[in-house]
């Protein structure tokens, strides 16, 4: 009986673990040094990435889903919220000429990235979308779409000229709803890697 009860209290000694709170440097030690995180307002996040210079080259915006009294369950970004950021900290006059493909969309793998690029600046706009499974396995395209047709090049200039006339903040909400992330870069400037 004796040696049972010796072998349980020397179970339970080594068994347990210390309970003290954990402290800067162990949050450290296993996830590594906190990024640089700024509360732009009440419903957006911003990281910055810098260059070997100290000058930011990369800036992500992306929405806050909990605020210190408020939960935000949306993961969407606020197009309002994002353009008063982004009028503010870079105003239109001071961003360059629009580059050719402004407002323009690739997609792959379930992301979209809907580019506005200046010349001192670039805007991209990330959002997913979800290709939904039929019951034999297979993805569903939704309806074919015949892309064979002749191009009417009076059209499209005539689109041209009308989205040249548009407002960028009425182009980036026409293009860029639902995004998750903004990223804003700098083309003349290298992130650093470390």
């Amino acid at each position: 009986m004796k040696i049972r009860v010796v072998l349980f209290t020397v179970i339970v000694a080594f068994g347990c673990v210390p309970t003290d709170g954990q402290d800067r440097r162990d949050i450290e030690s296993k996830y590594g040094k906190r990024a640089d995180v700024y509360s732009v307002n009440e419903r957006l996040w911003m990281t910055p990435s810098y260059d070997r210079d100290g000058q930011v080259c990369l800036m992500r915006v992306y929405p806050k889903t909990v605020s210190r009294n408020v939960n935000y369950p949306g993961a969407d970004l606020d197009i309002n919220e994002v353009l008063k950021f982004t009028n503010e900290l870079f105003p239109v006059n001071t961003r360059g000429r629009r580059d050719s493909g402004f407002g323009l969309s690739d997609l792959g793998g379930g992301m979209v990235w809907t580019r506005f690029n200046y010349e001192h600046v670039h805007f991209v706009f990330i959002s997913t979308f979800t290709l939904t499974k039929k019951a034999d396995g297979t993805i569903d395209m939704g309806d074919p779409v015949d892309l064979d047709w002749p191009i009417d090049e009076a059209a499209v200039e005539e689109y041209k000229r009308k989205e040249e006339k548009k407002s960028d903040d009425e182009l980036i909400r026409e293009h860029a709803f639902n995004s998750k992330i903004l990223e804003i870069y700098w083309p003349e400037r290298k992130c650093d890697e470390h």
